[in-house]
C-alpha cells in the first residue's frame, strides 16, 4: 500500500491585476525544492480566487536535467475551474529530500487568477515548455520589496511512498514575517537534522490577517493579501494529504494593519482587542482539532517603530502573547517573540522596517522552537 503526502504546498492569493505582469500566451519558470523523498509524485494547481477558467497549454518539469511533460487525464493541456484544484498525472520519477524542481508552465490566453508565492521566477512570451530559452526577469513593480517573486496556479507537490514510512507534514499558517522564510529554513534544518521525513510547509501571505480580508486600495479590490485565514484554513492547510501539525504565526497585521499606509492598509475603524483576536484563535484550533491536528501557537514578535505601533497596539500584542504562551489552549508553544527583549526589535534584527525578520532574526526566533517536542506531538 502506498500514500501520498504534501513534500511542497503554496497558500495562494487573488492576482492584483494593478501590480502582477500579465503572464496570458506566457511560459513562467519557477523552482522550489521538495521536502520528502517519494517513489513518484505530481503536481496540484488550483484556482483558489479565480472567477473563471484558467487555461495551461503545457507543464514541464526539470528534475536533474531531465524534463519530464506533465499530463492531465493523459492530456499536456489542460484547465483549471474557478475555485477547484487538478492533479497531474502521477511521474514515476523518485525525488530526494530538499531535490530542486523546476517547474516550465506555459499559461494559455485565459491566465491564472491564483498567485502563488515562488523564488526565482521568471517569465516570456511565448511556449517554451520543451525548449531552453533565456527567461525574463519576472519582477514586481514594487522596488525593493523584500518578497518572492510570484507563478500563477501552482498549489502543491505531492509525493508517493509507502504507507509504513512514518513521513508527515507541518503546515505553518502565517503573514509575510512567515512568507519571507527567514525563520523557517532555519526551523526546516533543525527538523530535517532530527527526522528527514518530516515537511514543513510555507503558507504564509503578505498582509495576511486572522479575523478580516484585507482588500487593500492599492489592489483595487483584490485579495491579494489572500482571505482571512479562517476562511483560507480549510484550503490551505486543512485539505493538504498527511499534515499533522499547524503553526499558527497570525495577529501582527490584525493588529497593526488598520489605520496604516493609506494605499495598503484596511480601515483604522477594523482595530481589533484581544477578546476578539482570542476567539479567533479558538476557532482555529478547534477546527483543526476536528481533523486531528495538533495546533502550535506562535507569539507575535515585537514592532516597536513601526508607524501604527503606540500604547493600545501593544497592549494587544503584549496580551495575546501572554495568553498563548499561558492559556493551555494551543497544544504546544512556539515563543519566537522570547527571542527579542522589550517592545522593539534590535536594528539588526529586522529590514529596515521595525516589524520584519531578516535573516538573523528569523534564525534567533527560529531557536526558540523545539523541535523534538514538535515530534513528539505528532507522534
Amino acid at each position: 500500500m502506498s500514500k501520498w503526502i504534501t513534500a511542497a504546498a503554496f497558500a495562494q492569493r487573488e492576482l492584483a491585476k494593478p501590480i502582477s505582469p500579465n503572464v496570458s500566451k506566457c511560459t513562467v519558470k519557477a523552482s522550489f525544492a521538495t521536502e520528502l523523498s517519494g517513489s513518484a509524485f505530481r503536481l496540484v494547481f488550483a484556482e483558489d480566487y479565480g472567477k473563471k477558467r484558467a487555461e495551461y497549454i503545457s507543464a514541464v518539469v526539470e528534475v536533474e536535467d531531465e524534463k519530464i511533460q506533465l499530463t492531465v487525464n493523459g492530456k499536456k493541456d489542460f484547465v483549471v475551474e474557478a475555485g477547484k484544484e487538478v492533479r497531474s498525472d502521477k511521474v514515476e520519477l523518485p525525488l530526494k529530500a530538499g531535490q530542486e524542481i523546476t517547474l516550465l508552465l506555459a499559461m494559455g490566453k485565459k491566465r491564472s487568477l491564483s498567485e502563488t508565492t515562488l523564488a526565482q521566477s521568471h517569465s516570456a512570451k511565448g511556449d517554451y515548455t520543451m525548449e531552453g530559452y533565456e527567461a525574463l526577469p519576472y519582477k514586481s513593480p514594487l522596488p525593493d520589496m523584500p518578497f518572492s517573486e510570484r507563478l500563477c496556479g501552482l498549489k502543491a507537490l505531492e509525493v508517493e511512498m509507502e504507507e509504513n514510512v512514518p513521513s508527515a507534514s507541518v503546515a505553518v499558517i502565517g503573514d509575510s514575517i512567515t512568507e519571507m522564510g527567514f525563520w523557517i529554513a532555519p526551523l526546516r534544518q533543525a527538523v530535517r537534522e532530527q527526522q528527514p521525513e518530516l515537511a514543513v510547509l510555507n503558507l504564509g501571505v503578505g498582509g495576511n490577517r486572522l479575523l478580516r480580508d484585507t482588500k487593500a486600495p492599492i489592489m483595487r479590490g483584490a485579495n491579494a493579501f489572500g482571505k482571512a485565514a479562517l476562511k483560507r484554513l480549510d484550503w490551505d492547510v486543512l485539505a493538504l494529504s498527511g499534515v499533522k501539525a499547524v503553526i499558527v504565526a497570525l495577529g501582527i497585521n490584525d493588529i497593526a494593519q488598520p489605520g496604516g499606509h493609506p494605499m495598503f492598509s484596511p480601515p483604522k475603524s477594523e482595530t481589533v482587542d484581544a477578546e476578539e483576536l482570542k476567539a479567533g484563535f479558538r476557532e482555529l484550533i478547534e477546527r483543526c482539532h476536528a481533523k486531528g491536528l495538533k495546533v502550535i501557537g506562535a507569539t507575535i514578535t515585537p514592532f516597536g517603530g513601526f508607524p501604527t505601533y503606540n500604547e493600545n497596539t501593544a497592549k494587544v500584542r503584549n496580551e495575546i502573547n501572554e495568553w498563548i504562551r499561558s492559556s493551555g489552549e494551543f497544544d504546544m508553544l512556539a515563543d519566537l517573540a522570547a527571542a527579542f527583549e522589550g517592545e522593539a526589535l534590535p536594528e539588526k534584527m529586522h529590514v529596515g522596517d521595525h516589524l520584519h525578520l531578516n535573516p538573523g532574526g528569523g534564525q534567533l526566533a527560529a531557536r526558540q522552537i523545539d523541535v523534538s517536542k514538535i515530534l513528539n506531538l505528532i507522534q
